[in-house]
C-alpha cells in the first residue's frame, strides 16, 4: 500500500447506501440488501469509483490496524496466484517432461490443456468479454 493514500469518502458505508438508494426505482432494487449485494448492484450500474473506493478503504483500514499481517497476507496471496498463473500462461501440460510415456498420457495431457483453455473462454464469456477467448491473460 502506498504511503500517500487517503480514504476516499465515496467508499464509506453511508455513501454506498446513498448511491444504492438512488436506484430505488430499478426492478432489481431490494430493500434491506446486504452490503455485498449493494456493491454488486452498484458495480452492474457503473458506479465503479464508489465500489472500488469501498474495497480500497477497507484494505487501508486493515493495513492501518495490522500492518505486518496485511503485508503477510498480500505476499502470500500474490505468490500463490502469480506463481500458478505464470506457469499456466507460459507452459502447457505437454511442455513438461512426461513421467509416463505413451499415447494415453499424451491424450490425457492434451485434454487437460484444452479444458484449461475452454474454462478460460467460459470465464471470459461469463464476464461479457467476447474477444481473445483462449487467452489466459488477466485471469486470476
Amino acid at each position: 500500500m502506498e504511503k500517500d493514500w487517503v480514504l476516499n469518502p465515496a467508499g464509506n458505508g453511508n455513501e454506498i447506501r446513498r448511491l444504492y438508494q438512488k436506484y430505488h426505482g430499478d426492478e432489481h432494487f431490494r430493500t434491506g440488501a446486504a452490503v455485498a449485494e449493494m456493491l454488486i448492484f452498484l458495480c452492474n450500474r457503473g458506479e465503479y469509483e464508489a465500489v472500488g473506493s469501498y474495497f480500497r478503504n477497507s484494505v487501508m483500514a486493515v493495513a492501518e490496524t495490522n500492518p505486518e499481517g496485511h503485508v503477510r497476507i498480500c505476499n502470500e496471496r500474490s505468490g500463490k496466484t502469480e506463481g500458478f498463473m505464470a506457469v499456466t500462461k507460459s507452459t502447457t501440460a505437454i511442455d513438461a517432461r512426461p513421467y509416463r510415456r505413451g499415447r494415453k498420457w499424451f491424450e490425457r495431457s492434451c485434454h487437460f490443456t484444452f479444458l484449461g483453455r475452454i474454462f478460460a473462454a467460459l470465464v471470459r464469456l461469463q464476464h461479457g468479454i467476447g474477444k481473445h477467448l483462449g487467452s489466459l491473460t488477466c485471469i486470476t
